[in-house]
């Protein structure tokens, strides 16, 4: 009776390390850096207000492309023209699916200003 104790409890240690290792061999992961493509893109747009998944700001190109990153609050007016340069995020998700993820940088307002959120 004894040595079938023993048994077992050797191997259930047994079966503990080894799921230890397995576990301590998963790759890791950077998510401190987003991934971003190469190129930076200039372009030239207008800002709109998206009413999905709880409503946020985006950019249409004059191309018709549809551009998701963060705009600056200054910039978070309705039909505001804005142009600019972006990177494609490729490293993040989005709950709100629609248009491309992007890291947008030098953002300037351009042509008449657009309309106040709380206004629309």
């Amino acid at each position: 009776m004894n040595k079938l104790i023993f048994l077992l409890a050797f191997i259930l240690v047994g079966c503990n390390a080894q799921e230890q290792t397995t576990m301590s061999k998963a790759p890791s992961i950077d998510v401190s850096q987003p991934k971003l493509a190469s190129s930076v893109i200039p372009f030239t747009g207008k800002v709109i207000y998206v009413e999905l998944e709880g409503g946020f700001w985006a950019v249409v190109t004059e191309q018709g492309k549809k551009l998701n990153g963060g705009l600056p609050n200054e910039l978070q007016l309705h039909n505001q023209g804005v142009s600019g340069y972006y990177q494609l995020n490729t490293g993040m998700m989005s709950f709100q699916q629609w248009g491309e993820l992007v890291i947008f940088s030098e953002l300037k307002a351009v042509g008449k200003p657009g309309i106040k959120p709380n206004s629309m």
